[in-house]
């Protein structure tokens, strides 16, 4: 139960986590786009060559599943620290500030995510998927053993061999009570 909650939490922030990214990317586009319809020529050309980079990703990445937007945002942030983009980028209010909020939400969406992967790896075993193994090494390895060794050296192990019987017959005497 405890890791049930844990990792619908941590889902819960990865979700969080893609959220924030999301509005960052959105942000850039809209930017861009308000720079493009201003009539100052250097900051539309600027805005141009942005926008341009920008096209061959998008605001659709947004709905991407989590791995390809990743993937996506990394290229887009790669793009934009070109030396050009740089260059054009400085022209423009606002852009490398946003810029530096993609890189800071994509960078929390990756820790959120790996601690998702590792919540969802830690699932603790339960009960019912040790009993099988346990009970299986109990009849094929240490009842044969147990009574092998007992026929060797009758009193060494024969009073050992004898209590393992005792105990093993009293617990299947349990379970089979519990049955009825």
């Amino acid at each position: 139960l405890t890791t049930a909650i844990r990792q619908d939490k941590v889902l819960s922030s990865l979700e969080e986590a893609d959220g924030v990214r999301d509005e960052a990317v959105k942000s850039l586009g809209t930017l861009l786009d308000g720079y493009a319809a201003i009539p100052i020529v250097s900051k539309k050309e600027a805005a141009e060559k942005l926008r341009a980079i920008f096209a061959k990703y998008g605001k659709s990445i947004t709905t991407a599943n989590y791995a390809s937007e990743s993937s996506l945002i990394e290229s887009l942030l790669e793009d934009f620290g070109k030396s050009d983009a740089q260059e054009s980028a400085k022209v423009l209010d606002g852009v490398a500030e946003i810029l530096e909020q993609i890189r800071t939400a994509q960078d929390a969406f990756v820790k959120a995510s790996d601690e998702y992967t590792a919540a969802s790896s830690a699932k603790a075993e339960s009960a019912s998927s040790l009993k099988k193994p346990l009970v299986s090494a109990i009849n094929d390895r240490l009842v044969p053993y147990l009574t092998a060794m007992a026929m060797a050296n009758g009193t060494v192990y024969g009073d050992f061999a004898l209590k393992a019987e005792k105990e093993i017959s009293r617990v299947n005497e349990t379970v089979s009570r519990r049955g009825k």
